[in-house]
């Protein structure tokens, strides 16, 4: 019992998360909300793609997501951005609503983060 419901969980959390690769533009496509659980998918998700990517460019797609609940998501997103940097990535976030832009301008770091 205790198995099948970390797997019926863990499989939730992977459902939010999907890539795509749209005329050469890598998109990552992620929704609903951002908060604990989803902290460790995301940041590994991220590191993954910036350490087998060069040179390129990566696109994160909050259209879908209403909220930023943990605000160390913010920080993995930030941590994301200097680490494309220095692989000369341009890492770019796409179509957040006033309440994950909200998230963002907290800490002042909007500007440099979003593409729009």
């Amino acid at each position: 019992m205790f198995r099948k419901k970390i797997k019926q969980e863990k499989q939730f959390i992977e459902d939010w998360i999907t890539f795509e690769e749209n005329g050469g533009n890598p998109t990552l496509k992620l929704s609903g909300e951002l908060d604990f659980f989803a902290m460790q998918l995301l940041e590994d998700t991220l590191r993954k793609f910036l350490l087998s990517h060069k040179n390129t460019s990566l696109g994160v797609d909050l259209s879908a997501v209403p909220a930023i609940i943990d605000s160390r998501i913010v920080n993995i997103f930030i941590q994301a951005y200097h680490r494309a940097e220095r692989r000369k990535i341009q890492f770019k976030l796409l179509k957040a609503n006033s309440a994950v832009r909200h998230a963002f301008e907290s800490v002042n770091v909007s500007e440099s983060l979003f593409a729009e």
